[in-house]
């Protein structure tokens, strides 16, 4: 699917030929959606030195159209892919823009040559509500409720539950998308949130920890991970670091990446009681093998890495912003 308009002057500088754009992802309508904001957004002489190219998967014609295209907007593994099949001199691109919120996934990819620029500010309400969907299901026992109807049981013992003012909630890595959870909590009168962090900060409505001992032993019903995977956060809750957890189990949700903490180690917390149980969306391997005991633990609960699913609008908006800055 490809547009080609004609070069033009402007401002009297004299742009390329044709500024080739690749669009590689697996988000439907993605490249449509694309070409429609850059006709409505950005000048008309900018337009005409445009030549988009759209493609959905890694095939003969997406690599001959990655190898003369300056722009790529792309999903990670996609372009981790084509890159890794063309030779350094066959590959033009200068910026890529991702279609995730993280660029861990590029991890491995031979070519290095060019601007990485992450999907940022946008899935952190998609993960919020997430986090927060969860939470209020496992303290309501939904899952109880629909197991009762089944039954044809009326049960009150679902009224038993707290509400998110009850709760004490923690959130390792305060980022955007971990501000956003934090900051949707707290207009649902969630009022005790404590942060892990890096380096110092201060935050009027958020209790933040440089030391993963003093967050993890702050007492929280519920951790939330959204760490990304860098050099001090693979690994970080391996062994028996959540063994100080003991005295108030909490439930660990991990939105962020699946290496904070090795299967083994998530296993050992579970079974130990270290944690109450864990809502997982992300994993050391994924997809995540049938064979691995996570599956079948009543106190787990499983999906595919769908917290925060880039969506064609959201993706489309960001990477035409950053066009015109680019």
């Amino acid at each position: 699917m490809e547009t080609v308009i004609k070069p033009s002057f402007i401002d009297g500088i004299h742009k390329p030929e044709r500024m080739k754009i690749t669009v590689l992802s697996e988000i439907p309508m993605l490249g449509s959606i694309v070409r429609s904001l850059i006709t409505s957004q950005l000048p008309l002489e900018f337009q005409k030195d445009v030549h988009f190219s759209v493609h959905e998967r890694v095939n003969e014609k997406s690599l001959e159209s990655l190898k003369s295209s300056e722009i790529c907007l792309a999903d990670p593994p996609l372009l981790k892919k084509s890159l890794n099949l063309l030779l350094p001199s066959e590959i033009s691109l200068k910026w890529a823009q991702s279609t995730y919120a993280g660029v861990d996934l590029m991890k491995g990819c031979t070519y290095k040559d060019f601007t990485l620029t992450r999907t940022g500010g946008v899935l952190g309400p998609l993960i919020s509500e997430y986090c927060i969907a969860h939470i209020i299901s496992i303290e309501r026992n939904f899952e109880r409720s629909k197991i009762n109807q089944k039954g044809c049981i009326w049960s009150t013992e679902t009224q038993r539950y707290r509400s998110l003012s009850d709760l004490k909630v923690g959130i390792m890595g305060v980022g955007d998308i971990g501000k956003t959870i934090a900051s949707d909590l707290i207009s649902l009168r969630c009022r005790d949130i404590h942060g892990l962090v890096f380096s110092p900060r201060e935050d009027g409505d958020i209790s933040y920890h440089t030391s993963l001992k003093s967050f993890l032993q702050s007492g929280c019903d519920y951790i939330i991970n959204v760490l990304p995977s860098t050099s001090s956060t693979v690994g970080l809750l391996n062994g028996d670091a959540l063994s100080v957890l003991s005295d108030h189990p909490p439930i660990f949700i991990n939105v962020g990446r699946g290496d904070v903490i090795n299967e083994s180690s998530l296993l050992e917390a579970l079974e130990k009681r270290w944690i109450g149980g864990a809502v997982l969306d992300v994993f050391e391997s994924e997809p995540l093998p049938e064979k691995s005991r996570l599956w079948e633990i009543p106190s787990v609960v499983i999906t595919p890495h769908v917290s925060g699913v880039s969506n064609a609008e959201q993706a489309s908006m960001q990477f035409v912003k950053n066009l015109n800055r680019y």
